[in-house]
């Protein structure tokens, strides 16, 4: 027999106590909303528990042995000290304390998450969130300063493939944008779909090498082009769009779109950090956004860390009830899971 086996459980702690100070089985059975059979099998467990009668039961009484006075005098206190940091945690709610440094795969990023963030700050005032930014056209560095310990958590653009990096909550979306020079014949339209992608065939789509640390974080959609194989960002099928024509970088794909030579895929908030008035942005209706989420170190990251992830997901689910339309609200109320049914 380990220890284990003779550990009480909260019910007969609770179930012995009730009947310590009511000493009436049926009185104390309904004061805890069980049977008189369930909490007679209550004390009989924790009995068996520690060893000793702790009851004397006649027809007519039900009194104390020495053990239950002892035992009574001993666990009272504690019982009750615990239940109430019980109901503590339950309900107070839960605090992040102390600096968490959050490093930006890209620097645009603190605008698409920051009204995440100065939520959870207002949340939580006892935690300051120091952001850390890295060069906009090296988003490798800025990864690296979270393998080096220079960053708690990093902000990026999903997908992360790095097997040392785990994928957090999500913290927001963007949808994709074309970003085409003004004179384009596009630059008119508000929105196009990605099979329009497909149709244009006097511009290249330029794209970044796929060495390119941004390559992956924001050229890297999926982009059907209906009939025939899909066309990711910058390698477009050759039977409906010309061959992708890779730039060096970021200001090198900046000058080549303004110039006219060519269209690309964009984010919102990369074009309103990075892009000039002489290109316009109409938006990717039909492709699923892309998203920004919360990355840490997989050898461990700290409570501050794990608490922000939390804080995050809440944050989240509380918006997402908020924006629901009132009769789905009424419907959701009205639905059970399969655990609370049975």
């Amino acid at each position: 027999m380990n220890a284990s086996d003779h550990a009480p459980d909260l019910a007969s702690l609770r179930g012995f106590l009730a009947l310590a100070q009511e000493l009436h089985f049926t009185r104390t059975a309904q004061q805890l909303g069980i049977s008189r059979v369930r909490l007679s099998q209550l004390i009989r467990r924790l009995e068996s528990q520690v060893g000793t009668p702790l009851f004397r039961r006649t027809s007519r009484s039900v009194t104390l042995t020495a053990a239950g006075h002892r035992l009574c005098g001993l666990i009272t206190s504690p019982y009750e000290q615990l239940l109430a940091g019980i109901e503590e945690v339950r309900t107070a709610p839960s605090r992040i304390t102390g600096r968490i440094r959050l490093g930006l795969a890209e620097p645009a990023l603190g605008e698409v998450s920051g009204p995440v963030l100065q939520a959870i700050a207002h949340e939580h005032p006892g935690c300051t969130i120091e952001i850390h930014t890295g060069p906009l056209d090296n988003a490798a560095e800025t990864s690296r300063s979270l393998r080096d310990g220079l960053v708690d958590a990093l902000l990026a653009r999903l997908p992360v493939d790095d097997p040392d990096l785990v994928t957090g909550p999500v913290l927001a979306a963007e949808p994709w944008s074309l970003a085409v020079a003004r004179s384009h014949r596009l630059a008119h339209q508000p929105t196009v779909s990605a099979a329009d992608l497909t149709k244009l065939q006097d511009r290249p789509l330029l794209h970044l090498p796929t060495t390119h640390p941004a390559c992956r974080a924001t050229f890297s959609g999926p982009f059907p082009a209906p009939p025939g194989p899909a066309v990711r960002a910058g390698k477009a099928d050759t039977a409906h769009h010309r061959p992708g024509r890779p730039v060096a970088g970021l200001r090198d794909l900046r000058a080549h779109v303004a110039a006219g030579h060519g269209i690309a895929i964009c984010v919102p908030s990369l074009h309103r950090h990075f892009f000039g008035a002489d290109v316009v942005f109409p938006t990717v209706v039909d492709l699923p956004a892309t998203q920004v989420a919360l990355i840490w170190h997989r050898s461990g990251p700290d409570e501050r860390v794990l608490a922000l992830a939390e804080a995050v997901t809440e944050h989240r689910l509380r918006r997402r009830e908020e924006t629901k339309k009132p009769g789905e609200a009424r419907r959701t109320a009205g639905q059970t899971t399969p655990a609370e049914a049975r």
